[in-house]
């Protein structure tokens, strides 16, 4: 799996690194930078995370379906809930706060 770093702090990080007055360490962290700058970029946001949450029926109180807890979306998934809100993307995985797995009652 690719992992995303942010621009702007690894390039802080490299320009933190002492050199000691010592202009080849200045130049191989000069071009560390440049090539840094240099690399391909993505947009990226942050992942949201929830559970699917048992929805239940007004009228008789049985359970007809399955909401998301990022978005409040519900569905019609039978036993067979996706790992991601069709919605807003959340990944059902659990990590909003609450204990358990990826569902709640």
């Amino acid at each position: 799996m690719k992992k995303l770093i942010e621009l702007d702090a690894a390039l802080s990080a490299i320009g933190e690194v002492p050199t000691y007055n010592d202009g080849m360490v200045f130049e191989a962290l000069s071009h560390a930078q440049r090539d840094v700058e240099l690399l391909p970029t993505v947009d990226a946001a942050p992942v949201r995370h929830g559970q699917w949450k048992r929805h239940y029926c007004e009228d008789d109180g049985l359970p007809d379906g399955w909401q998301c807890t990022a978005c409040g979306e519900w569905y019609y998934f039978g036993e067979n809930k996706p790992n991601y809100c069709p919605n807003c993307g959340a990944r059902m995985d659990g990590k909003d706060g609450k204990d358990g797995d990826n569902e709640t009652d």
